[in-house]
């Protein structure tokens, strides 16, 4: 075989292989969210006596774990001191995890959720996502 025909059908083979691979990676469904990427999202935060928790509003994923600065953590305390139950909506910006298993009290989330902005908290009873 000629080896200039070699080294291009080489080439081509390697690329195909390549984007095979990256486009694996883009429909993988674990990674609807991209993980340390900052963004805003809206879920369902519930206040537990030893430990929190931030529902997404998105259906693939459970829980995450929220962590909070008291200056963060202000709106959010307001929010459910006139709520009816532990459950608040809230809208805000922060560093999702990587998906995984993160371990909280008596619990596991599937990301830890570093929130840097609360945009907007509302008291919810029905602990649903409008």
């Amino acid at each position: 075989m000629n080896p200039i025909k070699s080294h291009t059908l080489f080439i081509i083979g390697f690329s195909f292989l390549a984007i095979v691979i990256s486009s694996c990676n883009l429909i993988n469904s674990d990674n609807k969210i991209e993980g340390n990427k900052e963004g805003v999202y809206e879920g369902i935060y519930l206040q537990g006596i030893e430990d929190s928790w931030f529902h997404p509003c998105i259906d693939e994923e459970e829980s995450w774990r929220p962590l909070l600065t008291e200056e963060t953590f202000a709106p959010i305390r307001e929010a459910l001191s006139d709520a009816e139950s532990y459950r608040v909506f809230v809208k805000a910006k922060g560093i999702p995890s990587k998906k995984g298993k993160y371990e909280g009290w008596l619990t596991e989330y599937d990301r830890e959720f570093d929130i840097t902005e609360i945009i907007e908290t509302r008291p919810t009873d029905s602990g649903k996502c409008p």
